[in-house]
C-alpha cells in the first residue's frame, strides 16, 4: 500500500535518474563543466592533467587508470573548493565568520552541508564535473548558513547581495552534459 501511494513519486525519482548526465565514461569526462575527451598514454611517469579539450591519463599499468583518475579529481576538488572557500570566507568578513573545516566526500542527495555548530562544510566531490560558476554558489550557499542557519528570505538575500546572478548559476547545474 505504502509503495502504491508513492508510486508517481518512485517514477518521478527514477526518471530524473535516467535523464541526469554521464560524467564519465571510456571515451569522455566532464570538468568544470566541459566535455574532455579521454586520452590513456602508456608511460613510465604515471600522471593526470588536463587541456582545453583533453583529459590526459598517463600509466605505467592499465589497471591504476581508475585510481590515478580518482586520486586526481579527489585532489582537485580539495584545491578548487578550499580556493573557492577561502575567498567567499573574506568575502563575508563582516559577519565574523572563520574558515571552516572543510570536508569533501561523495554525497548522494545534496550538493553541500553546512553544520555551524561544528563550524563545518562538507562538499559533495561531483561538482569537479560542473561549473565553476555554480560550484561558487554551492559554497556561498553552505557559508550562508553561518549567518542564517536556514532557507529563509533574509538568507537567499544575502545570497543575492554577494552573487546577484544565484539563481543562473543554479541552472548551469542541469546543463551539463
Amino acid at each position: 500500500a505504502f509503495v502504491l501511494k508513492k508510486e508517481d513519486w518512485i517514477r518521478g525519482k527514477q526518471e530524473k535518474i535516467e535523464e541526469s548526465p554521464t560524467l564519465m565514461d571510456d571515451d569522455h569526462i566532464q570538468l568544470l563543466g566541459k566535455s574532455l575527451r579521454i586520452r590513456r598514454i602508456s608511460s613510465k611517469h604515471p600522471l593526470v592533467y588536463y587541456s582545453d579539450e583533453t583529459f590526459y591519463i598517463q600509466y605505467e599499468k592499465k589497471e591504476q587508470c581508475g585510481k590515478l583518475v580518482q586520486e586526481y579529481l579527489d585532489q582537485l576538488c580539495y584545491d578548487i573548493f578550499y580556493d573557492i572557500s577561502l575567498l567567499t570566507c573574506k568575502r563575508l568578513k563582516a559577519y565574523g565568520i572563520t574558515m571552516p573545516q572543510l570536508k569533501i566526500r561523495l554525497m548522494k542527495s545534496q550538493w553541500g552541508n553546512c553544520r555551524p555548530a561544528r563550524n563545518q562544510i562538507t562538499l559533495n566531490k561531483k561538482m569537479i564535473h560542473y561549473p565553476v560558476e555554480f560550484i561558487e554558489y554551492v559554497i556561498l550557499h553552505e557559508f550562508a548558513h553561518f549567518v542564517y542557519p536556514n532557507h529563509s528570505k533574509e538568507f537567499y538575500a544575502l545570497i543575492k547581495q554577494y552573487m546577484p546572478d544565484y539563481k543562473e548559476r543554479i541552472a548551469l547545474a542541469t546543463k551539463v552534459k
